[in-house]
């Protein structure tokens, strides 16, 4: 990669790079994440309350306030993560900060990982960017919005269609689907 100077900088180093891939999905509960809360088996990051570390998750018609949630995660990642979290605890926080508790400053670490990998608007990194954009680009991928939605953990379908930047269900790229569908051909 290259940096200003023309210095060349190798990619992030492993410890570096969770903070960045698990962030993209879930910025507001990295700080949380236990080594169980890693299915490494079927490669799933599980969301849930942790009451003793006074964790609680929204969502009260869902009941994923007390069941969380589960967020699919790409299986090569997941290898890297259990070789990461090898020799952790179970019970053990994955990103603990410098005396093993949990890490409140994950903007400025995350901030501090993209100033040394040389992006240009470092600055202007915001956490809640990350999820938009991971919500975004699955959205762009053909990811159904009502599974985007579990993942995110929202309540409502409308607060997710925001979130996607979805304004007009009539806007032009839908009107080509629908006179392209499947339905099309009872017209």
């Amino acid at each position: 990669m290259e940096v200003p100077g023309g210095r060349r900088r190798s990619a992030q180093s492993l410890h570096e790079a969770p903070h960045t891939l698990i962030t993209a999905r879930e910025p507001v509960t990295i700080n949380q994440i236990l080594k169980d809360d890693l299915l490494f088996k079927t490669n799933v990051l599980h969301i849930s309350p942790k009451p003793d570390r006074n964790f609680r998750l929204k969502g009260k018609r869902s009941g994923q306030a007390t069941k969380g949630r589960k967020v699919p995660l790409p299986a090569i990642f997941m290898a890297r993560m259990k070789k990461f979290c090898e020799g952790k605890a179970p019970k053990g926080l994955i990103f603990p900060n410098g005396i093993g508790g949990v890490e409140y400053h994950f903007l400025r670490r995350c901030k501090n990982i993209a100033r040394r990998a040389g992006l240009p608007n470092w600055e202007e990194f915001d956490l809640h960017r990350w999820r938009k954009t991971g919500a975004t680009r699955h959205h762009e991928a053909g990811v159904s919005v009502r599974k985007i939605q579990a993942w995110l953990g929202h309540e409502s379908l409308e607060e997710t269609l925001a979130y996607l930047g979805i304004e007009d269900a009539a806007d032009e790229t839908s009107q080509e689907q629908v006179n392209t569908g499947a339905l099309s051909a009872f017209v």
